[in-house]
């Protein structure tokens, strides 16, 4: 059962819930808060009763019921969070422009992780990701390169370049630096820079015509 006071107080509650979540934060309240005893714990949106302003919550709640199991109150907090969303909304935008970027620029692009062995020496690295024209060029297709070592991929035995892309990845000074690979016949113009410690990021643009 649910004691008159708690409607009320759904009802005060529910007429500041933003249109697109009322539904679904009333749905949580009464099906898995109030039938199945569970926490409140949402983020949603509301719209500011005091200057109707939009902004996002996260509420945190615990039922309380009287003697014969009726819900009575809510009791917990609501918090502000709208500049964390906000800021969680820029970085997925920023990510979706870099995946763009990533997707269409015309050199290889690939990022890498950087492997140690026990005394902390590298000694490998792994391929991260790596975009449409790596694949074009070096015929090694996406699922062959990204989570293997560069060892391995690009059947040296050995992962070529290593002490050039480690120097990178442990200083975080970027370089540039041209290099002959030899399984492809193929030279390469490198940039290399570290996005954080340990990881390293190559464009390179195929240099092999101009060379010859």
């Amino acid at each position: 059962g649910i004691d008159a006071n708690f409607v009320r107080d759904v009802q005060g509650w529910s007429g500041l819930l933003h249109p697109d979540h009322r539904q679904e934060m009333l749905d949580h309240l009464l099906i898995h808060v109030v039938r199945d005893g569970l926490p409140f714990d949402k983020e949603y949106r509301i719209i500011r009763a005091n200057d109707g302003r939009e902004r996002w919550v996260h509420g945190l709640g615990q039922l309380e019921r009287d003697e014969q199991g009726h819900a009575v109150r809510m009791f917990g907090t609501i918090q502000d969070i709208t500049e964390r969303k906000e800021a969680q909304q820029r970085l997925a935008e920023s990510e979706q422009r870099f995946r763009s970027l990533f997707e269409s620029m015309s050199e290889l692009a690939v990022l890498h992780e950087l492997i140690h062995d026990g005394a902390g020496k590298p000694v490998d690295y792994r391929i991260l990701d790596c975009n449409p024209v790596f694949t074009q060029v070096t015929g090694i297709s996406r699922e062959q390169a990204v989570g293997g070592l560069a060892s391995v991929v690009y059947g040296t035995g050995s992962a070529p370049f290593l002490d050039e892309y480690a120097a990178v990845a442990l200083s975080g000074t970027s370089r540039n630096i041209e290099v002959y690979h030899a399984p492809m016949s193929k030279w390469f113009a490198v940039s290399v820079f570290s996005p954080r410690p340990g990881f390293f990021a190559t464009v390179s643009l195929n240099i092999t015509e101009r060379k010859q």
